[in-house]
């Protein structure tokens, strides 16, 4: 999914690895063109945003007293932070939630789940069609329950193809609300698929 990526680049200064004792990761020194490590995966990440040692080389500004002179250089996949920044990346990054569910034809017209809260944003959505439905008269949609709101419209999802189906528009709760993947699988006699949605809180 996007937004959840954290980059961890060793300064072109290193002559060599660079150890994150605490979470016992090594960072390449990439021969003297800094080496990067990125971070999707949300459980790697969750591990990162514990460690007090990546904190600490990335703030160290061991080569200089410039914004990215530090040990370890940290990123959001798009842009690099310099040193007074990291808090605030690893903060925003702590902020959010990715929340799961499988799904299948069984389950039809719909399964629930999640629990959103008043003044969580959705910055992220997609259903993952993992095997497909057998009727071409299939319908999935991905949508609030309270709000009547629909994340993923069924124009926008192919229960007929393996694949994954994305919405990346924001979208501000306000108030509390479940999510909800509204199934019409037609006669169709099998079909199953999986839902991510990134929220931050």
């Amino acid at each position: 999914m996007a937004h959840t990526t954290l980059t961890v680049r060793s300064n072109i200064g290193t002559v060599s690895d660079v150890l994150i004792r605490d979470l016992g990761w090594v960072v390449p020194f990439g021969g003297g063109a800094g080496g990067t490590v990125s971070l999707t995966a949300h459980a790697a990440i969750e591990n990162a945003l514990l460690s007090e040692d990546l904190r600490t080389l990335a703030t160290d500004q061991a080569f200089g007293a410039g914004p990215l002179d530090s040990t370890l250089i940290l990123g959001n996949g798009t842009i690099e932070v310099p040193a007074d920044d990291v808090d605030t990346l690893l903060d925003a990054l702590e902020n959010l939630v990715i929340i799961s569910f499988d799904f299948n034809f069984t389950e039809a017209p719909f399964k629930t789940f999640g629990s959103l809260l008043n003044g969580d944003e959705i910055i992220d959505a997609e259903v993952e069609i993992l095997t497909v439905f057998d009727d071409a008269a299939t319908l999935l949609r991905l949508t609030l329950v309270t709000a009547a709101f629909d994340i993923l419209e069924s124009t926008n999802i192919d229960p007929l193809e393996v694949g994954v189906y994305h919405n990346g528009e924001n979208k501000l709760l306000s108030a509390s609300d479940q999510l909800r993947i509204v199934i019409t699988p037609g006669i169709s006699t099998q079909g199953a698929g999986r839902v991510n949605v990134l929220v931050r809180r």
